[in-house]
């Protein structure tokens, strides 16, 4: 049985930056399924963009700290937590546009 909508939070994240080809989504898919989470994440132009949904969101941006930070160079991070609009019923790694490298 799934949640009822007024009692899950969803927050959307975006990382900008090199955060693709460093295994970024299977790790955060990883993580969505400990703590038991739902949405989605996918690389877009500027980097990646996280949905998360769930009752322990808290928990999510905790644990995704430790990710190995040598592997990213971060330039930008926004996060906004809104109303619900729709219950997701699993996280998934979709297909989004692949940002082209910056030079090192």
């Amino acid at each position: 049985m799934l949640p009822d909508i007024h009692h899950v939070r969803q927050t959307s994240i975006n990382i900008g930056g090199v955060v693709q080809g460093v295994g970024r989504r299977p790790f955060l898919y990883t993580l969505a399924r400990k703590y038991n989470l739902t949405a989605f994440c996918l690389n877009d132009s500027h980097g990646i963009l996280i949905k998360v949904q769930g009752i322990v969101v808290d928990k999510f941006f905790s644990g995704n700290t430790s990710f190995p930070a040598s592997l990213l160079r971060i330039e930008d991070i926004q996060a906004q937590t809104f109303a619900n609009t729709v219950i997701y019923q699993d996280f998934t790694i979709r297909h989004g546009k692949r940002c082209p490298r910056l030079s090192r």
